[in-house]
């Protein structure tokens, strides 16, 4: 009984020892396997971003924005993703920019002219009659002035402008022809909801209608407004010109827009990942600045086939002097003469 007790032992322990040099030997010369969700580009985490505006699907904005996204996804590897929502799908523009600045929405599409409402140094780039060339814009939004209210508008208001965008220069569609203030009394005319183009208007003598971008087609067909302002290229994709086919090409204001991201967002990324977005912000502009001044003259041949009848103030310095204490009274109140200054040099 001992013999065959001790018997047994022996195969247990035998069995024991084999087991163990089965499971050490391979472990040894397995490869560490990759996580299977673990991003191309090292050094950059998995982030999904959204980012909304309200402009029009296929419209350029959207466009643009959409490139910017993909470029972003393809030099990163796929680490970065952006989802764009268009058509105002999470709000209109002010609330877009709203969302973006408390927190609750990644990034937007944000307009120079509406970030002026929580910071108004930057009314001063979109004051009427200011900037007048393409020319003088790159100098303006290239300039350190301009940098520096980029990072104010951020430590202040945690909204980081990546880049800026010729949305180009804003004209007149009504219903009536114009060509001097005096053409403009009386004339319901659809406003953004930044204080400056109701200002801008009220001097010209409209009375300026207060809506939302999207909302200004029908506006019009119901006859809440008589017109409406914005680009050439705004004018022929909303269709506006088919009830207001007279354009005004006043140029009263260079719209711009661009990237913005929430600052507390920006600061999550990693340098890597923040390089790759400014790397991708900085080829979109290139290419959306082109496109915008090359669009301008295609807009206009497409509406002058579609029968719209195409003005111009006839006197351009009357227009300016309407403007010029304007310029001063905003500039004194956010204590932003110098930079009035300089972007009225940039022009000479």
């Amino acid at each position: 009984m001992k013999k065959i007790i001790a018997m047994l032992l022996a195969v247990v322990m035998i069995l024991a020892l084999c087991a163990c040099g089965q499971t050490a030997a391979p472990a040894a010369e397995a490869p560490a396997a990759a996580p299977a969700d673990a991003p191309a580009e090292a050094g950059i985490e998995l982030v999904t971003l959204k980012f909304g505006h309200a402009n029009a699907v296929d419209t350029p904005v959207d466009v643009y924005c959409k490139m910017f996204a993909e470029k972003v996804a393809e030099y990163s590897d796929g680490a970065i993703t952006i989802e764009v929502y268009p058509a105002g799908q999470l709000g209109s523009l002010q609330e877009l920019q709203d969302a973006v600045e408390f927190g609750n929405l990644d990034m937007c599409c944000g307009d120079s002219s509406m970030l002026s409402s929580v910071l108004p140094e930057l009314a001063i780039l979109n004051l009427p009659m200011l900037v007048t060339s393409y020319d003088q814009a790159e100098k303006v939004y290239s300039s350190d002035e301009v940098n520096e209210l980029v990072e104010k508008l951020a430590s202040e208001h945690s909204m980081r402008q990546l880049c800026w965008w010729w949305n180009g220069f804003r004209h007149l569609c009504t219903k009536t022809p114009i060509t001097s203030p005096a053409d403009c009394k009386g004339i319901k005319l659809r406003s953004p909801e930044a204080d400056i183009y109701v200002r801008t208007f009220s001097l010209l003598g409209f009375n300026p209608t207060p809506i939302p971008w999207g909302d200004t087609f029908q506006g019009i067909q119901t006859g809440i407004a008589d017109g409406s302002d914005t680009t050439l290229e705004g004018i022929y994709n909303a269709d506006l010109y088919t009830l207001c086919p007279y354009i005004c090409l006043s140029s009263h204001i260079f719209s711009v827009v661009g990237v913005t991201i929430n600052e507390d967002v920006w600061k999550s990324l990693s340098p890597e990942a923040q390089e790759i977005m400014m790397k991708a912000a900085d080829e979109v502009t290139t290419l959306e600045r082109q496109a915008a001044i090359d669009g301008e003259a295609v807009y206009k041949e497409k509406m002058e086939e579609a029968g719209c009848t195409f003005t111009e103030f006839s006197d351009k310095q009357e227009i300016i002097d309407l403007f010029t204490d304007y310029w001063k009274e905003t500039s004194d109140a956010c204590d932003a003469n110098d930079l009035l200054n300089a972007i009225i040099e940039m022009g000479k």
